[in-house]
């Protein structure tokens, strides 16, 4: 991670790619995120993080089986399913067939693909192409707890205390895993960050001191619609997603600000509220007036499917809000 500070404005390089940020309109972008989600913001009050929310009711709060089903959860590919359909479909699955996370149990590779299917959607499984991609899921699923159970004695949460105990630590030791990058990593770390596990306390007390920032479509985006990110190389999904994470890892350290509640207030306000904004003009205005939180702080909206087709954040296809319901 390559961070300079000059004039307000923060550049973030990762290789040859570069982000600029507005270093003072992100603090109190993030300060009020964290103050939104902390103060239960009226249209936030109900979004509890779904991981919590769908832990299967076999499974005792803060155990080992708690920790193979959060683990699991950031291999699910949701394919355009919203994130608490496709857990709550994982936690039922998971909840009837324990042997699917749990190295210590038979695992049926017959069986598998049929109850992995709904999670992991193997929607063109009729196809070659797709009966290839099915095929290697299903390989990835198992050499996963084949792993687990050879490095880790079967406990996902040994994963987090064999780390190295900082950001690039836990990345580096969860991406060991087949389908884990560097966001699902840290979405994964965000989640065990947030448990009270049963043991291994003054671990736990040194690795929930580790900012960690997994930047989806959603964070990425409001980044451009804040006018927090400035100027960039790249819009490019993989690449610049770890550079906005870096620059809000920076962010989160140097103001101590509370990196859980400051990334489950962006999330949830861009899944819960952005996804069901208008095309209409004055509908989204009055939208977005009535119900975000940083409704002062937008000014554009970036994006459009033919850029997710292309792997960018479209960044560069932003469009100016209107300035009449919307300003109001």
């Amino acid at each position: 991670m390559d961070i300079s500070v000059k004039d307000g404005l923060v550049t973030v390089r990762r290789g040859k790619n570069w982000i600029i940020f507005d270093e003072n309109r992100a603090l109190e972008v993030l300060n009020l995120a964290v103050s939104a989600w902390h103060g239960k913001y009226k249209h936030l009050i109900n979004c509890d993080q779904p991981e919590l929310v769908h832990l299967p009711a076999g499974f005792e709060y803060g155990s080992r089986m708690h920790g193979l089903y959060l683990f699991s959860y950031g291999s699910l590919n949701r394919y355009g399913e919203k994130t608490n359909v496709a857990i709550g479909e994982g936690s039922n699955i998971f909840n009837q067939h324990p042997w699917l996370i749990d190295p210590l149990l038979k695992y049926n590779e017959d069986l598998a693909g049929q109850k992995l299917g709904p999670v992991l959607a193997f929607t063109s499984a009729k196809t070659e192409g797709g009966k290839k991609e099915k095929n290697e899921k299903l390989i990835g699923w198992k050499f996963n707890l084949d792993l687990l159970r050879k490095d880790y004695d079967s406990d996902a949460r040994n994963i987090f205390y064999q780390s190295s105990r900082n950001r690039a630590g836990l990345i580096k030791e969860l991406s060991r895993f087949y389908g884990y990058g560097q966001k699902v990593a840290q979405l994964v770390a965000l989640y065990f960050q947030d448990v009270e596990w049963q043991d291994h306390l003054n671990d736990w007390k040194d690795l929930k001191q580790i900012a960690v920032a997994p930047v989806d479509l959603w964070i990425a985006r409001e980044m451009r619609n804040f006018n927090i990110l400035i100027e960039w190389s790249t819009d490019k999904k993989n690449t610049a997603s770890y550079i906005v994470s870096d620059f809000l890892v920076y962010m989160f350290n140097r103001y101590n600000l509370s990196w859980f509640e400051a990334l489950q207030s962006l999330w949830h306000t861009g899944a819960n509220i952005c996804f069901k904004v208008s095309k209409l003009e004055q509908k989204a205005a009055c939208h977005c007036l009535t119900l975000c939180p940083f409704h002062d702080y937008c000014v554009q909206r970036a994006g459009g499917s033919h850029q997710r087709n292309k792997g960018g954040f479209g960044w560069g296809n932003s469009r100016e809000r209107s300035k009449n319901l919307f300003y109001q």
